[in-house]
C-alpha cells in the first residue's frame, strides 16, 4: 500500500497524523512525524490549541529544533489530564491556524 505525500492531498482533505504513545518519553514531549513537519514546517506556529472529544483546549507549546518538531511545553499536563497511557493511539487532525483536533484510542 502506497500513501499519498501530503503535497497531493485533496484540498478538502484535512491533514491529519497519527501517534501511538510508546514509553515514558511520550510523556515528557511527542514528535511530529517528519513528512507533516516538513511541509507544514512554516505553518506551524507555537502555540497550538488541541482539542479532545471532550471539547476542552489545551494550549501545548511547540520547540523546533532543525528538522524536527516537538510538542513539549505543557504536553505533559495534557498528557496527564486526560488520562493517556502507553498504547494509546492519538490521531490529530488540523483544522487550521493553530488548532488540532485529537481522537484517542
Amino acid at each position: 500500500m502506497t500513501t499519498l505525500p501530503i503535497r497531493d492531498y485533496p484540498r478538502n482533505v484535512k491533514p491529519s497524523f497519527c501517534k501511538v504513545i510508546c514509553g515514558h518519553d511520550a510523556y515528557i514531549r511527542m514528535r511530529f512525524p517528519d513528512p507533516w513537519f516538513e511541509f507544514y514546517e512554516t505553518d506551524l506556529p507555537s502555540p497550538v490549541k488541541l482539542v479532545m472529544l471532550n471539547g476542552v483546549p489545551s494550549t501545548v507549546g511547540i520547540t523546533k529544533t532543525g528538522n524536527e518538531a516537538y510538542l513539549d511545553e505543557k504536553w505533559k499536563d495534557f498528557v496527564y489530564t486526560h488520562t493517556i497511557e502507553v498504547r494509546d493511539t492519538l490521531i490529530f487532525t488540523h483544522e487550521g491556524g493553530s488548532d488540532f483536533k485529537i481522537l484517542s484510542s
